[in-house]
């Protein structure tokens, strides 16, 4: 405990000395003991000395322990006073209570009942200076962690789009109600070339974390920004902002101004190559995802661009207006198509995608990655049942990565994929009619539908590729394996069920469900009654 000091105020000598001598101040944990004869005295003291504790008389020269105990609540309403009196009169009695006295001892008193009343006074006092320091110490770490948590909050808000804010939560994470009127996100995707300063992760994180400080000095110093932009944590190499402004345009246009300045600090200063995505504007904070959403999108298009671009969803430039062809997404479309045999489409697709990248804009190197995705998007799906396609693979690569025009690389590609959707129509001429696979597939679930099914060992048995054979299903029969199964299985159990000789446990395991719970729900999914729902139904 620290040592405090207390103020002793009485106009007769024996009872100061009597108080000095008789109490037992090292007890109380009292460092100095100050005295005083009359209430004026006694307040020059307590200017001077600001002490812990006061214990007064009443009846004093000058001024007198009631007044003297008014002017310090005037100017400390917490520190506590003891009364220490010969008089009883209520109205003095009174007076203490509405100054707010800690105790009113009558004298005479013993000494030891002085220090215990003294003792009781000074445990409260620091009962409440220790209340105090935890919650100065609780208000000192809510000040830290605000930005911590106001940051995940809009994190959550664009990032993750599971944030629902309140006027509440504004107010704790000390945010404004302009973000709740409209703004759009800002995105810019950093790219790890082959730069030996990227070399390890070390030296990488270190140029992210530059990056993030010219964005934040960026911020600071344009005039229409600051309070209405927020900088986000990175998602991988992306690293959003938020922008906040009621208006559409004016977001629109800070939002531009932002992007240039930091395209052109970050290019001067560090000579990361970089692109700037400017998502849509949204009127409400819900939405924000969704232009954080579009950035994305832009950037993956942009990957296909080369660097140092800004790009905004709302201009109508050839960017803009081509987020509606993704090249990734193209070429994970074009390995679907293909492999259910959709020849007419695959070729379609490829031409567009073979537009896309002989465009002027698309450099040499970005053609011919797309070009590696592709060929091994199409390898992988032959690699399970015919291993040399796989094998083939390396030469593909190595004779991508030889020509030096887009042109001869596109033209390698289409070579290839005629060669594949040729080698493909001859394997399902060859193959037994589809119906026949499809046949033996469901004869399987009729007869095993009691244990538990792998699709894969049904399609190895049948000498065919997981997807390939979920095709041939969905096109005779309407409708996924999965869901074929679960029918099945469910109108087995109905027929059970109407048997009235099972438990609900006995027949989940008797259709192929080892736990009853999770049969239960699956029943219920597919009929809209659970099994005992479905019992008292047929019975009525």
């Amino acid at each position: 405990m620290i040592g405090m000091n207390i103020l002793l105020v009485d106009d007769e000598e024996h009872v100061i000395d009597g108080l000095r001598e008789m109490i037992d101040w090292e007890a109380l944990h009292i460092d100095r003991v100050f005295t005083a004869a009359d209430g004026e005295e006694a307040w020059q003291l307590y200017c001077s000395h600001r002490p812990d504790v006061v214990l007064t008389d009443v009846a004093m020269p000058q001024m007198n322990g009631l007044e003297l105990s008014a002017r310090i609540r005037r100017e400390d309403p917490h520190v506590p006073i003891v009364i220490l009196s010969g008089y009883d009169d209520f109205e003095y009695a009174r007076e203490a209570v509405h100054l707010s006295v800690s105790r009113y001892i009558l004298k005479p008193a013993v000494f030891t009942e002085i220090q215990e009343m003294l003792a009781e006074v000074i445990g409260d006092l620091e009962a409440v200076r220790k209340q105090k320091q935890y919650a100065d110490e609780f208000s000192r770490q809510m000040k830290h962690s605000i930005p911590l948590l106001r940051e995940q909050l809009l994190f959550d808000l664009v990032v993750t789009g599971g944030a629902v804010v309140t006027a509440e939560q504004l107010r704790f994470h000390q945010l404004e109600d302009e973000l709740m009127t409209g703004g759009l996100v800002v995105t810019i995707g950093l790219y790890r070339t082959d730069d030996a300063r990227f070399a390890s992760e070390r030296d990488w994180q270190l140029f992210k974390f530059s990056v993030a400080n010219i964005v934040s000095e960026t911020i600071a110093a344009a005039d229409d920004i600051p309070g209405g932009c927020f900088l986000l944590r990175y998602v991988e190499d992306r690293l959003p902002l938020l922008v906040i402004s009621m208006n559409a345009g004016e977001a629109v246009l800070r939002a531009r101004r932002l992007a240039e300045a930091v395209l052109e600090s970050v290019t001067r200063h560090l000579g990361i190559e970089l692109n700037v995505a400017i998502g849509g504007w949204f009127g409400k904070a819900g939405q924000y995802r969704a232009s954080y959403v579009q950035c994305c999108d832009m950037l993956r298009s942009l990957d296909f661009e080369g660097y140092h671009r800004i790009v905004s969803a709302d201009e109508e430039n050839d960017y803009a207006a081509s987020m509606a062809y993704d090249p990734l997404k193209a070429i994970r479309l074009l390995s679907g198509t293909f492999r259910q045999g959709g020849w007419g489409e695959t070729a379609e697709m490829w031409r567009e995608m073979r537009g896309a990248l002989l465009r002027e804009s698309v450099p040499l190197g970005v053609a011919q990655i797309a070009a590696i995705s592709l060929m091994s998007g199409l390898t992988l799906e032959l690699a399970e049942e015919e291993r040399e396609n796989a094998n083939r693979f390396l030469p593909i690569v190595q004779d991508i990565y030889k020509h030096r025009s887009k042109e001869a690389v596109v033209q390698l590609v289409e070579d290839q994929l005629n060669a594949l959707l040729e080698q493909f129509r001859q394997r399902e001429s060859q193959q037994r009619p589809s119906h026949d696979c499809v046949r033996k597939l469901i004869e399987q679930i009729e007869s095993r539908f009691a244990e538990p099914l792998s699709f894969s060992e049904l399609a190895r048995q049948l000498h065919m590729t997981r997807n390939h054979l979920s095709y041939l299903f969905k096109r005779e029969t309407g409708t996924s394996f999965i869901a074929y199964l679960t029918s099945y299985r469910i109108e087995r159990a109905k027929e059970l069920l109407n048997a009235n000789r099972y438990m609900i446990y006995e027949i989940a395991e008797k259709v192929g469900y080892s736990d009853a719970a999770y049969f239960s729900r699956v029943f219920k999914n597919a009929t809209g009654v659970c099994p005992l729902e479905y019992t008292h139904s047929q019975r009525q």
